[in-house]
């Protein structure tokens, strides 16, 4: 309502159906289709179609924040803290769906790493907090994927109140 009543004609509300680093490969892209002449509605159009084409797999190693926001029980969280469970988590539509469960670090990054179709050209891999995991995921993609673009990025604070401070991502 607020596009409409201040700049119509300047501002084109979108809904990317991702967060963080789905936002971020669209307004990438937005960028350099601004950049190379297309208008605002020519960039929605393009981004429209484009934002089907993004996914994104996360995981959390720790799943208090997850039971705080309401997203699992007290029950499931022991037992996942107990045996060190780790869920992996996807995007889809804008909604979070499970994908599966990983036991450990080690099966959290190639979990995440399996998610990553073979065709992939460019890979975002997001952190909370402390990026050596994230880093470990990194090079492990750099590896499968040597063609593919690879770039790591810390996602934003408000994520990080959702999803806790360990939480380790991809997109593509």
């Amino acid at each position: 309502a607020a596009a409409r009543e201040v700049a119509p004609e300047h501002i084109h509300v979108l809904d990317s159906l991702s967060t963080a680093g789905g936002m971020y490969l669209l307004v990438e892209h937005a960028r350099r289709l601004a950049e190379c002449g297309l208008s605002l509605s020519q960039v929605a159009a393009v981004l429209e179609r484009r934002r089907q084409g993004i996914h994104t797999a996360f995981s959390v190693d720790d799943m208090e924040a997850l039971r705080r926001s309401g997203r699992i029980g007290l029950v499931r969280r022991s037992f996942g803290t107990i045996l060190n469970l780790r869920p992996i988590l996807a995007l889809s539509d804008g909604a979070i769906v499970p994908e599966t469960v990983a036991r450990g670090a080690v099966q959290q990054r190639e979990a995440l790493l399996g998610m990553i179709p073979e065709d992939a050209s460019r890979v975002l891999v997001q952190y909370f907090g402390e990026a050596s995991e994230a880093l470990r995921l990194a090079h492990r993609i750099k590896a499968a994927f040597p063609s593919a673009g690879v770039f790591l990025r810390e996602a934003g604070p408000i994520l990080a109140v959702h999803l806790g401070s360990g939480t380790l991502g991809v997109t593509w």
